[in-house]
């Protein structure tokens, strides 16, 4: 996971990611990443040196990756409280 991070951070609009473990299924791992826009995402995706990464990721997996897109609620410079 280090190595697909190590690539995304040389990848155009990647901001940052952070991993997650499920604490009731310590299998299950969330990965969150953040993108300029959803175009730097969509770029990513289809990123040959990503795909070479998850081809070698797939014998350590358990089941599908899947992704979902999600936007803020906010723009962090809103007066928005959770």
């Amino acid at each position: 996971m280090r190595t697909l991070q190590k690539e995304a951070i040389s990848s155009r609009g990647f901001i940052g990611s952070s991993a997650f473990r499920d604490s009731e299924h310590p299998e299950r791992i969330v990965v969150i990443s953040e993108w300029q826009s959803r175009a730097a995402w969509l770029q990513w995706q289809e990123e040959p040196s990503r795909q070479g990464i998850l081809e070698e990721m797939r014998q350590y997996l358990f089941g599908p990756i899947t992704h979902r897109v999600l936007v803020p609620l906010a723009k962090p410079q809103d007066d928005f409280l959770l």
